[in-house]
């Protein structure tokens, strides 16, 4: 059977209907254990669980601040108006995953990969993705305020429609990558950096001064 898309070709993720779905506590959810088929609902406080997997699955209003889950991986995820500000997800790999509404402020994506991954509407406020690899993704909507993307291999990622002020790309490697229609304030990177991106006029405005252009 072929693979489901987005409208933009990114895969998406492949689930079952939700009465498909096995009902699970996020208190209930326990390290070192595989969920597949799952509905996650709930709130928890911060706890640290190792190497935790999620597979077609969807996580629906489930609130898990300041949680420390490194190297999880989520494959044919949706999360919809969910909650992990600041929590702790270094060497996460997300594959064909979906998140909506989430509130996602200051979480650290250190040395992630992830491939197929859209983002919509959600604040991703204070994220660093430092080391991270980044393939066929998509940001719309985003708050993206002091985002940090240094040190990034971005291959067919695009920001759609996002506030980033402040974001960093210092060292990143940029491929087939696009800013579309997005508030580019106060960008960090070195005018090398961002050579294969591509950037609408607007964009391009709002980046004169990096490259020490005056537009009058």
């Amino acid at each position: 059977m072929a693979k489901k898309t987005w409208g933009y070709g990114l895969l998406s993720p492949d689930l079952p209907a939700d009465e498909d779905l096995v009902p699970c506590s996020v208190e209930t959810i326990d390290d070192e254990q595989d969920y597949e088929r799952v509905l996650v609902r709930g709130q928890r406080p911060a706890a640290t669980l190792d190497r935790l997997t999620i597979l077609t699955s969807r996580l629906d209003q489930v609130v898990w601040p300041a949680a420390k889950l490194p190297e999880i991986l989520l494959r044919d995820v949706q999360a919809t108006t969910c909650d992990f500000s600041n929590a702790q997800m270094p060497g996460s790999e997300f594959q064909q995953v979906e998140l909506v509404g989430a509130k996602l402020i200051g979480i650290d994506f250190t040395s992630a990969a992830w491939r197929n991954v859209v983002l919509t509407r959600c604040n991703l406020s204070f994220c660093t993705w430092r080391g991270a690899k980044l393939k066929n993704c998509r940001f719309e909507d985003c708050e993206m305020g002091d985002v940090d993307f240094d040190q990034t291999q971005l291959e067919s990622v695009e920001w759609v429609d996002c506030r980033m002020r402040r974001g960093r790309f210092y060292g990143a490697r940029l491929t087939e990558s696009k800013l579309l229609r997005c508030d580019l304030q106060d960008l960090g990177a070195a005018a090398d950096d961002l050579r294969k991106l591509k950037i609408d006029s607007a964009g391009w405005l709002q980046l004169a001064p990096l490259f020490d252009v005056v537009i009058e």
